[in-house]
């Protein structure tokens, strides 16, 4: 039989030291309280007659006391920093600030008060309410009999932060949290501190941020992080054992090793509360990890249950408990949003959760009192716990209706504790409730928006009215402003204040949507043929539906500087992005709030009803918009026969490049910059400012009286078309819903075709009949059509609601930086494809330079997008979503092709068919015809099919064939033959004119449509400029080729600098058909560039998205079988 022998108990050795160690320290603070110091020990006045206060005696008896408060606090410190001074090991509840005596003094310390520090009295007012205020959340101790006098002393920093946030002056309160700042870096960075003093301030102050908010300079993540800091410093999410067995090999071995030192319930609470807090706020803030939980810190949980030395402790440890379940939730959230893949969907672990928080309630103490701070924790955590993979996943229709229900009922009991609280007690709540209050009030929009046809919006509205929930707020904060009465100057606003008038802004933005569905589930709840509601099942416990909080913000908190509510993807959830730019996961209409584009007020409920353009508003504007961009591609092709009679006019013949050169660079380079002044400022007055703009160039080049001024006029012009199109894309997108988009697109994109092929035509009879000037003057008229037709249109706007002026906007949101950057980089790039091979070699240092320069810069500009954001010029994030860059890939090989048959085909027609510059341009109408038939009739089926992706695949296919046969054609082609190949590339062409622009409309919202529009005209600019260059090289390269081949004899530079109309007057008859199949060669190998850029659009259309643009029908009744 196996005995074993009880061992007798034994006083520990490490309790004995600790207790010497309290001793000495006990000492040393009489000692120095008795000094008129600012906490550092030095001799007394002369004028002291007490023996003990003797300068000589007092300095051998602290320093002698101090020794041996070293040497015994030695043995049991972590820390050993190598430092020629002493260093108190500020780790009992007694510890004071840091007194090394080679660092500065404290600006905060019992002497050194300032014009803004609170007065004796007012600091015992403060100190006395903030006791009040750790009912809510015990998250240190403070004894009732202590002062502030006491409290300044021993724990000066603590002091500070108390007195910061519970000040009644809000000039005060901002100059004492200037102060904090000051006192943080000087204590925790550049002195090193590592103490209880500044750890418990800073929990002080993260757990009651909520009091010191205000605009500018976050806080929130820097304090956590200092925090955590302190803690892992000071060794306390450690075991004292464990953090010995890293910090003894630094250590000279021989000898026992010192015993650990004991935990003191102090730094038990504060460790425990700093994850609490760092939980909480990970959860809000989304770009900051909470602090790890540790073994040890279960350990001081426990031991804060078990030991109870002060009611209190078990308070914090339930908040604690109920967190940890709230944690495991979070995980799950984000793991929906990050769409990362598992072996089990997350709403699975719901009930275990839920079992888990069931847990904490039926273990709480009895005779511990529940407050409502309490209650609110655990409902919101409930709230969450329901709220796993509830949005994100397809969870069962019986498991998912549940938890819709528990997550509402939950929401509801979450409200009645809220206002049940008193207006005079909600200064007092600590910050994880205004948390808590957002998280919730993204739950219920998410639960009255659904669209489940199984969910019970009258019950909704019946249990929880969001309005009239987010109505009572307003009043709530608006009372507590009145009666927490704070002492304001001119212009200063209290937190409350500000915090009514944003949830005041949050229900004004969100009315419309919410209004809607909460009008639609009455009409539904009345109509007597509908079935009976769902019936409510049993709400389990509670259910805590927290969304995406990172860019959540009511009031400015430090670390977010949005005042809208903003519902975010789930890309932004650790991004945390402050941007006010939108994301682009929110297609429908729906989602956005509404205002008039004519005045500043919201859409009423019933201008909601007819907020998109029908009628002849609808047809004027789409006279307007065609128009527009018909002169547009006019304006690109008019001035090519007219070039000759202006430089004999202006004998300007080395200015020839520049003509068509100004308007494209000025064009290309400002239009991502429209993008951003279509997102920020009214769509119609945008684009009718842009539209004058190029009216004034077109002026100016009509009048123009020298070479220099008619290139200013170009370039004017240019900067003006700059935003034609992409406003004529932008004003669609909000003039009608997405399903009807496809047949107005095509429609404007088809018989804006128009321009490129009859500017060509139109300018030879100008120049001909008239002057060339009326190529420019002919703008002004259609222009002026324009203009008056958009006049009458009345346009809504789906912007978000901004309070910044004018000025402030330019200033801060239009990124100019990332224009003056992105602007030279393409001009340089153009002018080096626009010159090459033409006014300079390809290997010319110019070209090269231009080359090399417009890639440094691009280079250097990507960089610079890349660390604005989200507010550059050019989006990041918008660029890297798939359907953008697969549709402006799609685009700019579409345009390819567009530019190639308008370039090309003349050159067909004037050389191997001998046909005048007019003659080609009616030669091309079998192309036109079809492009306007396909684009027109595309958008029709589109509508009606409801998928683009079809058309978009099936251009390229009919492109690829079409130039494919276009290209075994041959000076003898009969007309028939070039006249089919022309209509098979026009339904080619057509079918894909607008499924690039569709595709970006429908996966990105209203309010970052613009962006996405103006990325998709500079890809259709900037890559027909890359591929016409392409096709001109390889087309003279061919043709030479061609023409050394077949007649060695002739100088083939002659022939090409002739031209195509010329061909015949500068060679025999007897060359003419080899110098016919040399064009026909060399016009071959643009069209097989064109065969392999078609080939691409395939490939890059799969990347548009597969998505049903067709409008939605009405959600039908809930029926019995629901």
């Amino acid at each position: 039989m196996a005995t074993s022998r009880k061992r007798v108990a034994k006083k520990s050795t490490s309790s004995r030291t600790a207790q010497l160690e309290e001793k000495l320290e006990d000492l040393v603070t009489i000692l120095r309280a008795s000094q008129p110091s600012n906490g550092h020990l030095h001799s007394a006045g002369p004028g002291d007659s007490s023996p003990l206060m003797n300068s000589s005696n007092m300095g051998h008896l602290t320093s002698r006391l101090e020794s041996l408060a070293t040497a015994a606090a030695s043995s049991s410190s972590s820390e050993t920093y190598p430092r020629p001074y002493p260093v108190s090991h500020n780790y009992d509840s007694r510890s004071t600030a840091n007194t090394n005596p080679n660092t500065s003094p404290s600006s905060i310390g019992e002497d050194a008060s300032t014009s803004f520090d609170p007065t004796p009295e007012e600091a015992e007012m403060c100190l006395a309410k903030f006791q009040q205020w750790l009912k809510n959340f015990p998250c240190m101790i403070l004894p009732q009999d202590i002062t502030a006098a006491t409290l300044r002393k021993e724990k000066p920093f603590l002091w500070l932060c108390i007195m910061n946030i519970t000040s009644m002056c809000v000039e005060q309160q901002m100059k004492m949290k200037d102060q904090v700042r000051q006192e943080i870096a000087t204590r925790i960075i550049i002195n090193h501190e590592r103490s209880m003093d500044c750890l418990q301030g800073l929990i002080c102050y993260i757990s009651w941020a909520a009091t010191t908010s205000s605009p500018g300079r976050p806080f929130i993540i820097t304090f956590c992080q200092m925090a955590v800091l302190l803690a892992y410093d000071l060794g306390l999410t450690k075991a004292p054992v464990e953090e010995q067995y890293f910090t003894i090999c630094f250590k000279m071995w021989g000898g026992r090793p010192p015993p650990p030192r004991l935990r003191t319930q102090e730094e038990r609470r504060a460790v425990v509360s700093l994850w609490f807090l760092t939980s909480v706020m990970s959860s809000f803030v989304g770009k900051m990890d909470p602090l790890q939980w540790t073994p040890h810190m279960s350990d001081c949980l426990e031991a804060l249950e078990r030991d109870k030395l002060w009611p209190s402790d078990e308070l914090l440890a339930t908040f604690v408990r109920y967190q940890l379940v709230a944690d495991e939730a979070q995980k799950l959230l984000v793991r929906d949003v990050m769409g990362e893949t598992s072996s089990a969907p997350t709403y699975v672990f719901r009930k275990s959760l839920l079992a888990k928080l069931q847990a904490v309630r039926d273990g709480l103490p009895a005779n511990m009192p529940i407050t409502p701070v309490l209650q609110a924790h655990s409902l919101a955590t409930e709230i969450q716990i329901n709220s796993v993979g509830l949005f994100m996943q397809n969870i069962p229709v019986n498991q998912r209706i549940e938890s819709m229900y528990s997550c509402l009922q939950a929401i509801r009991s979450w409200y009645d504790v809220f206002f049940d609280v008193p207006p005079e007690n909600i200064p007092g709540a600590p910050f994880a409730i205004y948390i808590q209050l957002s998280q919730v009030q993204i739950a219920l929009y998410r639960l009255t928006t659904s669209e489940d046809p199984a969910w019970d919006k009258e019950f909704v509205r019946n249990t929880a009215d969001l309005l009239v929930l987010l109505d009572q707020v307003v009043e709530l904060f608006t009372r507590v402003d009145s009666v927490y009465k704070m002492k304001t100057s001119q212009g200063e606003e209290t937190v409350f204040a500000m915090g009514a008038k944003i949830m005041n802004n949050i229900r004004v933005s969100w009315e419309p949507t919410l209004s809607r569905h909460l009008r639609n589930a009455s009409s539904i709840q009345t109509n007597p043929g509908a079935g009976p509601p769902v019936p409510t099942p049993p709400p389990p416990s509670t259910a805590q539906a927290t969304m995406d909080m990172a860019n959540i913000n009511m009031i400015d908190f430090g670390d977010t500087e949005r005042s809208e509510p903003h519902l975010i993807s789930g890309d932004d959830e650790k991004t945390g992005s402050r941007s006010d730019t939108p994301t682009l996961n929110e297609p429908t209409q729906d989602e956005k709030p509404k205002k008039s584009e004519d005045g500043d007020g919201e859409l009423t409920t019933e201008e909601e009803e007819t907020e998109w353009i029908s009628g002849w508003k609808l047809a004027s504007m789409m006279i307007s918009l065609t128009l527009a961009a018909f002169l547009m591609l006019l304006d690109m092709s008019i001035i090519s026969t007219a070039v000759p009679r202006i430089t004999s006019d202006f004998h300007s013949l080395p200015d020839i490049g520049w003509y068509a050169s100004a308007y494209n660079l000025a064009s290309a380079a400002l239009q991502p910059l429209t993008g951003k002044i279509y997102m920020y400022f009214n769509t119609r007055w945008t684009f009718l400012a842009l539209f004058f703009v190029f009216e004034v160039g077109s002026l100016i080049c009509g009048v123009a009286q020298s070479s220099t001024m008619l290139i200013i006029g170009r370039a004017v012009a240019g900067i003006g078309s700059s935003g034609i199109q992409n406003g004529a894309l932008t004003m669609i997108a909000k003039a009608v819903p997405i399903h009807r988009r496809p047949s107005l697109v095509g429609i404007i994109m088809g018989f804006a075709q128009l321009g490129i092929i009859s500017g060509p035509l139109v300018g030879g009879a100008f120049t001909e009949y008239s002057t060339w000037r009326w190529c420019f003057y002919i703008n002004l008229p259609i222009g002026a059509i324009c203009a008056v037709l958009i006049l009458f249109v009345h346009m809504p706007d789906h912007r978000a609601n901004r309070d910044e002026s004018a000025m402030q906007i330019l200033k801060t949101k239009l990124d100019f930086t990332g224009f003056v950057l992105f602007c030279p980089s393409i001009v340089m790039l153009l002018l080096a494809l626009q010159w090459g091979g033409l006014e300079y070699p390809w290997d010319s240092a110019t070209v090269i330079g231009l080359f090399c320069g417009g890639g440094v810069l691009f280079i250097i500009f990507v960089y610079w997008e890349h660390r604005v954001g989200s507010e550059a010029m050019i989006p990041l994030p918008i660029v890297r979503t798939r359907e953008v860059w697969a549709s402006c890939l799609s685009q700019s090989f579409l345009f390819s092709t567009v530019m190639v048959a308008s370039y090309y085909f003349p050159v067909y027609f004037q050389s191997a068919k001998n046909a005048s510059p007019f003659t080609s341009g009616v030669n091309l109408l079998p192309s036109i015809l079809s492009v306007i038939f396909a684009a027109v009739a595309s958008g029709a089926l589109a509508q009606r099919v409801g998928y683009y992706l079809p058309f978009a695949t099936a251009s390229g296919v009919l492109s690829s064939i079409g130039f494919g046969l276009a290209s075994s054609m041959g000076p003898y082609a009969s007309t028939a033959t070039w006249a089919g190949y022309q209509i098979l590339l026009g339904l080619g062409r057509g079918l894909g004119l607008q499924m690039p622009i569709i595709a970006i409309q429908a996966n990105t919202s209203a309010d970052v449509t613009p962006i996405a529009m103006a990325i998709l005209t500079f890809s259709q600019t900037f890559g027909s400029a890359i591929f016409i260059t392409a096709a001109n090289v390889i087309f003279t390269h061919e043709l030479r080729n061609e023409l050394v081949r077949r007649l060695p004899d002739i100088n083939a530079d002659m022939i090409i600098d002739a031209g195509a109309g010329a061909v015949s007057d500068v060679v025999s008859g007897a060359d003419l058909p080899q110098v016919l199949w040399s064009y026909s060669r060399g016009v071959r190998a643009t069209f097989l560039l064109a065969v392999g850029t078609s080939c691409a659009m395939v490939l890059s259309s799969f990347g548009m998205g597969w998505k049903d643009i067709r409008k939605k029908p009405a959600p039908s009744p809930v029926s019995d079988e629901a």
